[in-house]
């Protein structure tokens, strides 16, 4: 940071302040909204599961994205940059990149994936501690802002069980944003939430298969993506009519659904509705907490 002209020493008298305890979970938001404002926290609503929900199941722009429990964090700052002259003495130019490493335990493959997407987005990051509190950062008054993560840093891998009693999982590393300064980080502690934020989960994505389409009836099953076994997939289980709207692209008209009924197994759902057309196209969009059903409402149904 360049000093500026006609600033003197600031004041050091200091206060109670509640101190960051070590991160048990990280939440990914996207930096900015569609609209190219940031995401943020309004602290004025209130912090509880219902909120916590809405901001996981948010639109993809405003989403939160929290990862699994994390072990072993190392969160390091490096040494300042300094630059060295011939007498000994240095100049300061700038501070250490602050790096994080920490393991996923428990974690599948199919989670490397979902995070190492994040590379190619702007994205920032809420932490969640083993207290319980969330820290972002304070820029703004009546609201908590995430941290940014410095571009393109945000990678992981997967570890394999090994002879050593090595547990499966994913290492993860980033670094957070160059311009990022320690002094602006701060957290809403657990006892200021109506509702705890620890242990949120992400969503899952879901695809959907159709069988036995007819004009008043298909079946569907809905599957979640990368979880599971080829064989023996995780579905979607547990799911009424009322979780379910049908519409007619040709039409433009939605289509009165009269039953959703899942099999003994679970997971497929056999949908009845109003007579449709031949050769018209239907749209299932699928609604429920917890679950991205968006390939679903794009994988359309052309009725024979």
């Amino acid at each position: 940071m360049a000093c500026k002209c006609d600033v003197g020493l600031s004041n050091t008298g200091t206060a109670c302040t509640p101190l960051q305890a070590v991160a048990r979970q990280y939440v990914l938001t996207p930096k900015f909204k569609a609209d190219g404002t940031l995401n943020k926290l309004d602290l004025t609503v209130t912090l509880d599961a219902a909120f916590w929900a809405s901001q996981v199941n948010a639109v993809a722009e405003e989403r939160w994205y929290p990862l699994p429990r994390v072990q072993n964090v190392a969160d390091e700052k490096a040494e300042n940059i300094v630059q060295s002259f011939n007498d000994g003495s240095t100049a300061f130019i700038a501070e250490g990149a602050r790096t994080v490493a920490g393991f996923l335990p428990g974690q599948a493959p199919h989670l490397v994936g979902q995070i190492n997407d994040a590379r190619c987005s702007e994205i920032a990051m809420y932490v969640i501690d083993k207290d319980g509190n969330l820290i972002g950062k304070q820029i703004e008054a009546g609201y908590l802002h995430p941290i940014c993560l410095e571009d393109d840093t945000i990678s992981a891998t997967y570890v394999k069980n090994d002879a050593s009693a090595t547990v499966s999982g994913v290492n993860i590393a980033f670094t957070w944003s160059l311009d990022e300064k320690d002094e602006n980080m701060t957290m809403i502690t657990a006892d200021e939430m109506t509702d705890g934020v620890a242990g949120i989960k992400g969503l899952l994505d879901i695809t959907s298969a159709y069988a036995n389409i007819s004009l008043t009836s298909f079946d569907v099953t809905l599957t979640v993506t990368g979880y599971g076994t080829p064989l023996a997939p995780q579905l979607v289980k547990g799911l009424v009519a009322g979780d379910f709207a049908l519409f007619n692209i040709d039409d433009s008209l939605a289509v009165t659904i009269i039953s959703a009924t899942e099999d003994t197994a679970g997971g497929t759902y056999a949908i009845t509705y109003a007579a449709q057309d031949t050769t018209e196209v239907l749209r299932l969009t699928p609604s429920k907490n917890g679950y991205n059903f968006s390939a679903v409402v794009t994988n359309t149904i052309t009725l024979p």
